[in-house]
């Protein structure tokens, strides 16, 4: 590689070049995009629930019922759906989920007819669609 006046610079660093491409994402990321990543994974066995289950904490925006989302492992897509939250830990008021689980929240989500080595811990969960608000989280 040749720039100033046929001096050679060589190959960038690998930890510029990352810390440049996670600048770029970065600064596309809109506020409510979600991003969990995968903690845990359970099969469900049960006679209404047959799939599994994948858990974790958002770390960014909010998500709710019926969004679609998807799963990535090593950048590339391995799962799309619609999300199924099945339980958000700590709720202060149960009666009145609507639905929506935000940013900390620890989130179980259902995937039906799913199998296990489908997704593992450490997978991305990441949606650029939300129905939900952020700000509205109390």
């Amino acid at each position: 590689m040749q720039f100033y006046k046929n001096k050679s610079v060589g190959r960038l660093p690998l930890s510029v070049a990352m810390i440049f491409v996670g600048m770029l994402v970065g600064c596309s990321k809109s506020a409510n995009d979600v991003q969990m990543t995968v903690d845990q994974v359970d099969e469900l066995k049960g006679m209404i629930l047959k799939g599994i289950s994948i858990s974790g904490e958002i770390e960014n925006g909010c998500i709710a019922n019926d969004d679609e989302y998807r799963v990535i492992r090593e950048g590339k897509e391995i799962h799309r759906n619609t999300v199924r939250i099945l339980n958000v830990r700590d709720l202060k008021d149960p009666d009145a989920f609507e639905g929506k689980a935000f940013q900390a929240d620890y989130v179980t989500l259902y995937i039906p007819d799913g199998k296990k080595e489908d997704i593992k811990p450490g997978d991305l969960l990441i949606s650029e669609s939300t129905s939900c608000d952020e700000n509205a989280a109390e």
